[in-house]
């Protein structure tokens, strides 16, 4: 059967120019930016996951 991802990728692997399909066709979630409401939130998040990564080497858990 179908499925989004599985259309989605179906049309990558189809494509001529997988960058152009990828860039006409984004998938996803939208990037978040810091006009996003929740940005505040979401760059905790980012600091912490860099701070542990810097101190533990990337074996953290959230």
């Amino acid at each position: 059967p179908g499925g989004d991802i599985r259309n989605y990728l179906q049309g990558i692997a189809n494509a001529p120019d997988v960058q152009q399909y990828v860039q006409a066709r984004p998938f996803g979630q939208p990037l978040i930016s810091q006009a996003d409401p929740n940005w505040w939130f979401y760059s905790q998040i980012g600091r912490h996951c860099h701070h542990q990564t810097m101190v533990y080497g990337g074996n953290y858990r959230l």
